[in-house]
């Protein structure tokens, strides 16, 4: 279903004659996806916490001796693959990992969106209503340059939704942190995900690579166990200034999974008759670490992850399809800059 309401908006390019490809090198594995700068805007939201470091208590997970929990992981990526004279061509990949009695691997796309000013109005409103949004004005869609984020965020929720729904008594696992009210998600999207999670017997964890949470002396919360060499934990949530916590869906911690691993910031949203500790070592129990990272999420990256050839197959695609006049890649910084950026 959310693959065949996505498709009803790819591509519309029958208007268009002219396109500009995104530079590629195949010769340097580059991460191409744009999500870095796309969501800058909403990880700078974060709040700094008013936690001395003198007060921090670390604590070690307790493994749980139980019956396997079944975990499952989501994953999207976007990308802009080019622009023509009308507006920007975006390529979209959704992936969601299943780990339970086997492992599965449901990938969505790659699709390939074109947001023009004339029809951006209308592809909001799509993904909007997918959402269970109601429409917009005009005036209230976001520039082309952050509509393509926006859809990437959209088929990103619609995922996760799904997936609370495919198993049971397990764990969701969310690519980010469990925050509403954000520049890209209204907070009773967040909501309604957690809790279809919830009514089929699922906990949500949501594991950041990135936080800008500090302490009050100024340093980064995922640098706090640095040095520090055992699968533990700092619980932080009770030091967010009160007056944010409203929109903090998940209990916030510090984490660390594996003795040698990286430390990341961990929001839980528990499902009923758990405490949020109980579900970290859940986590910790059940789940295969990489580095420290869950290895279902790594696995829904990777699968959603489009790569320098796979962008030059789509954009190939692309141009024959609409039979366009093909403009010559250029990175205007190699001419001016070169060698330096």
């Amino acid at each position: 279903m959310i693959d065949g309401e996505i498709r009803r908006v790819v591509e519309e390019l029958e208007n268009t004659k002219l396109f500009r490809p995104r530079y590629v090198e195949l010769t340097s594995f580059m991460p191409l996806n744009d999500e870095e700068v796309d969501k800058l805007e909403e990880w700078e939201i974060d709040e700094t916490v008013t936690l001395e470091e003198r007060e921090l208590q670390i604590k070690e997970f307790q493994e749980q001796r139980e019956e396997f929990l079944p975990i499952v992981a989501v994953d999207v990526s976007s990308i802009r693959i080019g622009e023509t004279e009308r507006g920007i061509v975006a390529a979209y990949r959704a992936a969601l990992v299943v780990c339970g009695e086997d492992f599965k691997v449901e990938k969505l796309g790659p699709y390939a969106l074109h947001l023009t000013e004339e029809n951006k109005l209308t592809i909001y409103n799509h993904f909007r209503n997918l959402l269970g949004l109601d429409k917009v004005d005009e005036d209230k869609v976001p520039r082309l340059s952050k509509l393509v984020d926006r859809i990437r965020n959209a088929i990103e929720r619609m995922l996760q939704n799904a997936a609370a729904k495919i198993i049971r008594d397990g764990l969701v696992l969310w690519d980010g942190s469990l925050i509403g009210g954000t520049v890209d998600t209204p907070m009773q999207i967040v909501i309604e995900n957690i809790a279809v999670a919830h009514s089929n017997g699922n906990s949500v964890v949501g594991v950041s690579k990135r936080s800008w949470l500090k302490t009050t002396s100024g340093k980064r919360l995922i640098d706090l166990l640095e040095g520090v060499y055992k699968p533990c934990y700092i619980d932080v949530h009770n030091a967010i200034a009160t007056k944010q916590l409203s929109r903090y869906l998940g209990h916030v911690y510090v984490a660390k999974f594996s003795p040698h691993g990286f430390t990341f910031r961990v929001d839980v949203a528990p499902k009923p008759g758990l405490t949020p500790v109980q579900v970290l070592e859940q986590l910790v129990s059940n789940c295969q670490m990489y580095n420290g990272y869950p290895e279902p999420l790594r696995c829904a990256h990777i699968e959603s992850y489009l790569t320098a050839n796979e962008i030059l197959a789509l954009q190939t695609y692309i141009a024959q399809k609409y039979n366009l006049t093909v403009l010559k890649p250029f990175d205007v910084r190699k001419h001016i800059l070169s060698p330096f950026g």
